[in-house]
């Protein structure tokens, strides 16, 4: 290491190997000659040792951009040797974000208390079977640097080691870990939702009840009475926080890089601010200040979408502008907390599989400097009309993509005073006339409030 801030990563670098290998017991180390027996065991079936990399970020606080802590993890680059499917793989859930904002509503109707945990080494807690191939990997690299090189008792030379939990990297890794949280979650009495399996909850009445939004290892808790403070004993018990959880600044709180605020406001009204001053930041480094002739419009006339590569619509380099990065990017906070910028999200989206054009990489940098420039910044849940139920509203257009003659159509819906769900979709077939793409985009609408009913009523919530 031959940067300026050498010493913060070679004490980040050393922390994370004693947790790795000394708190965690993550791999255990075997010598060629140990190698080659269990080869022969499973009859030279075995995959090679798989490389072992060190990962490095720079975190920083979600609530406002500035540096947090230098951060290293050490994973198992196990792609990189090993391209079969696993047959015992299979999707693994995540939280929707649409939950997470009905989970604020939830808090802001109800004055619950929020909070947010980030389970420290959470891959780690989950231990691989004893029953299945055993997976090597590579020593890393940097540990004579660090002077961590572990030896065997014998003092023969160590070959590879051998995975006793599961590593970040590994194919398994997060459903090993899921499996062993999950559990741990019903060992306290809570229950998925049968809508959204990374909901779990728990309602002793109705002023005392627990949900928990999982998503990997960060989880989005809110929850009223002595539940939610008995559930903090209880996952002390087994699991650590990381330095990213509890409180940036009173009533404020990081998840998945969002901020969430909570506030009180005149007369006692109840306000959640969900926003990210981190992404916007972030943003603004990969497109750079915006020009002085800005339109603010998430798409403007003059540049076309969905045009292949050609002389007048040439490839830019990625180095110079990378679409997929900004459009990421853009498509985040817009699926968070940005829904004015749905619709252009989707139409850009439809447009880059043309490749890193001209024309796209102009589509994304408008759809930016929208976001970017825009007056509101974030999504605000308030109980200033506690009373009003939630209410959905959707339009549609008649055949308003060119290329297919489809229709494009949206549908939101609002609660607590803000959007909390809704999307912008591309009709699935050409429809004949306007009425029927709005009765296309009543469907979808109704199908989204019917999942939305369903969750609340399992929850208790009617």
């Amino acid at each position: 290491m031959e940067r300026d801030d050498r010493d913060d990563w070679m004490r980040v670098s050393i922390e994370e190997w004693e947790r790795f290998y000394n708190h965690f017991h993550a791999m255990e180390p075997i010598s060629y000659a140990q190698y080659l027996e269990l080869q022969r065991t499973h009859n030279n079936k075995l995959n090679p040792p798989c490389p072992m990399k060190w990962v490095y970020c720079i975190k920083r606080h979600a609530s406002t951009g500035l540096y947090n802590r230098h951060k290293a993890r050490l994973v198992a680059a196990q792609s990189l040797t090993r391209y079969s499917i696993d047959d015992k793989w299979s999707p693994l859930p995540t939280l929707s974000l649409d939950t997470m904002r009905l989970m604020l509503v939830l808090a802001t109707l109800h004055n619950a208390d929020v909070s947010c945990i980030d389970v420290s080494g959470a891959y780690l807690s989950g231990q691989l079977d004893p029953d299945d191939p055993p997976i090597f990997l590579r020593p890393p690299n940097g540990l004579s640097e660090m002077d961590r090189e572990p030896t065997l008792p014998n003092n023969e030379k160590i070959y590879c080691y051998v995975a006793k939990r599961s590593i970040y990297g590994l194919q398994r890794a997060c459903k090993l870990y899921l499996k062993s949280y999950f559990q741990f979650l019903r060992g306290f009495g809570l229950k998925p939702s049968s809508i959204d399996p990374c909901l779990w909850y728990r309602v002793d009445s109705s002023d005392n009840w627990l949900l928990i939004g999982v998503y990997s290892d960060d989880n989005l808790i809110v929850g009223k009475g002595p539940l939610k403070g008995e559930f903090q004993i209880y996952f002390n018990s087994k699991y650590s926080e990381s330095p990213d959880s509890g409180e940036v600044d009173p009533g404020v709180h990081e998840f998945l890089g969002m901020m969430i605020r909570r506030q009180i406001l005149a007369n006692g009204i109840i306000e959640f601010e969900l926003s990210s001053p981190k992404i916007m930041s972030k943003l603004r480094q990969l497109v750079g200040e915006t020009p002085q002739h800005f339109v603010k419009s998430q798409t403007v006339k003059g540049i076309q979408l969905n045009l292949p590569e050609s002389s007048e619509n040439p490839l830019i380099s990625c180095k110079e502008f990378d679409c997929r990065s900004v459009f990421g990017v853009c498509l985040w906070a817009a699926m968070a907390w940005r829904f004015d910028a749905h619709y252009g999200c989707a139409r850009v989206a439809s447009s880059l599989s043309k490749g890193n054009t001209f024309e796209n990489v102009r589509a994304c940098k408008q759809l930016a400097w929208y976001l970017l420039e825009s007056d509101v910044q974030s999504l605000k849940f308030s109980s200033l009309d506690i009373q009003q139920q939630f209410v959905s509203f959707c339009d549609s257009s008649h055949g308003n993509d060119s290329p297919s003659l489809r229709s494009w159509f949206s549908y939101v819906h609002v609660w607590a005073n803000a959007v909390f769900g809704g999307r912008t979709k591309l009709g699935t077939a050409v429809c004949r006339s306007t009425k029927d793409s709005e009765v296309m985009a009543i469907i979808a609408c109704l199908a989204s409030v019917l999942g939305y009913r369903f969750l609340l009523h399992e929850l208790g919530f009617t």
